[in-house]
């Protein structure tokens, strides 16, 4: 894949950076850019024995301005009920309107859950959260 910044690119980032003004955006075939205009951003959260942080940490997730958007849980063999309840997750995601995947995995360290998180994502902008860490809403 190249790296370099395109004028598609420019137009990208430029919608991203400032939504509100007018401009053609090159609409790619292979769903880079959504129907609106807008890049998807997807929130990767690695969690390890953290679900009392954790709801308050995808609250603060959903409540960015930033549409569309895809929440990312990676339950890295955590065994404090965290799997158990990824509906209350779920509930939260969808409440927002923000796409949500639950993804649990043996206990294999941050690295490695982030990585997991990465392979699964959808968006075209990616972000990390700590699942003890939560967001501002304009953050992003």
């Amino acid at each position: 894949m190249n790296d370099a910044i395109t004028a598609k690119g420019m137009d990208q980032l430029k919608n991203v950076l400032f939504p509100n003004e007018e401009y053609d955006v090159a609409y790619e075939s292979d769903g880079r850019v959504d129907c609106d205009g807008r890049l998807k951003l997807s929130v990767i959260i690695p969690t390890y024995n953290r679900f009392d942080m954790l709801l308050k940490s995808v609250a603060s997730v959903c409540h960015v301005e930033q549409r569309p958007l895809e929440v990312i849980v990676v339950d890295d063999g955590s065994n404090d009920g965290t799997a158990e309840r990824s509906t209350e997750i779920k509930a939260i995601c969808e409440t927002a309107g923000a796409d949500f995947q639950f993804i649990r995995q043996n206990n294999a360290g941050a690295a490695t859950a982030r990585n997991t998180g990465f392979a699964a994502s959808n968006g075209q902008l990616v972000m990390w959260v700590d699942a003890d860490d939560t967001v501002d809403s304009n953050g992003v």
